[in-house]
């Protein structure tokens, strides 16, 4: 809430000089304004693929927030298709190398694996101003912030979801986490296990690598369970038709996700989304090409999320939603 409000005010200081300027300066500011946009130059580095509907989403707020202002430079680790530490770290010793040939004003890097390859070896406390976004739940294996960062970190409503299945399935006293077997789910699961022991819930996992094995512990699944669908990304063959009528047919559990890409496949979702990392590091970039200090913005956590319910799965395993959840989550069929 302290950086919402840092952001705020920066943005009413920026209404009332315009709006107590004369129509002199207010040129004069515009001219120097458009001079510095010119030259200025960000440079985007994202830990996956362009494809990646997180990274697009991303992607998307950045550049509206940033509209022009700066020109986007634009590099992919793409360590969701490939997994191994050497190709990381490869791949962050490139960006690095581009940071060095390029001297853009500001890195803005996406998601943990730009922060642990990166960030952390190649870019503390340097000159550079660095945002960070869509890191999973904390800094602290990080270290951060430095001198020079802030950014946004990744919040899912996982609690209030699980409190909403535990609502519609009654006396459930298991959930199964089932997503690609990749660092960012195990580090999702290890969240899902701290709440959800909270409210009296056995956490099992199925960490996959294959849409055989997925397929599988969807079957494995009992009625008695809630069933949480973590990403999909990082399974090599994945495929959504073939998923999705495995849950048409053999769906038995009460499904939930936080992942918009998972939503068509679960009976309740409860989304984050990347724009608002993408609009908040965009606007954050803005401030700093004015010539504020990354170390007087304080790091945030994501607090905007989207509801959605899937009626045709809900009909067919016989589950109702509450009136006070259905009315807050969109309907798919």
């Amino acid at each position: 809430m302290k950086a919402v409000s840092f952001l705020d005010g920066v943005k009413k200081r920026r209404r009332s000089a315009v709006g107590l300027s004369v129509a002199f300066a207010f040129c004069a500011f515009l001219m120097a304004s458009a001079s510095r946009a010119d030259a200025a130059h960000c440079l985007y580095v994202s830990s996956y693929h362009p494809e990646y509907y997180w990274n697009v989403e991303i992607e998307k707020g950045l550049d509206a927030a940033l509209n022009g202002a700066c020109e986007i430079s634009r590099f992919y680790m793409d360590t969701k298709r490939n997994k191994g530490r050497e190709h990381a770290e490869r791949k962050a010793a490139e960006a690095k190398h581009l940071i060095d040939e390029t001297r853009p004003d500001v890195v803005i890097a996406c998601d943990d694996n730009a922060s642990k390859y990166l960030v952390v070896p190649y870019l503390k406390d340097v000159a550079t101003p660095v945002i960070f976004c869509g890191v999973n739940w904390t800094v602290d294996s990080y270290g951060y912030p430095y001198s020079n960062l802030t950014g946004i970190v990744e919040v899912a409503p996982i609690a209030p979801l699980i409190d909403a299945a535990m609502d519609v399935v009654g006396n459930t006293r298991r959930l199964i986490y089932l997503a690609a077997d990749v660092p960012t789910q195990h580090k999702e699961l290890a969240r899902v296990r701290q709440l959800a022991g909270r409210r009296g819930l056995e956490v099992q996992s199925a960490m996959v690598s294959s849409l055989d094995a997925w397929v599988a512990a969807v079957r494995r699944v009992s009625s008695e369970d809630i069933l949480m669908l973590g990403s999909s990304s990082g399974i090599s063959d994945w495929n959504d038709d073939r998923a999705m009528e495995i849950v048409v047919k053999q769906g038995k559990a009460f499904s939930i996700t936080i992942y918009s890409n998972m939503a068509p496949l679960a009976m309740l979702a409860m989304m984050k989304t990347g724009v608002e990392h993408g609009e908040w590091a965009g606007e954050i970039a803005l401030i700093l090409l004015e010539g504020e200090s990354p170390a007087n913005i304080p790091i945030v956590a994501s607090r905007r999320w989207s509801g959605q319910q899937n009626r045709a799965l809900l009909d067919a395993a016989g589950y109702r939603l509450p009136d006070a959840i259905a009315r807050h989550a969109a309907s798919i069929d």
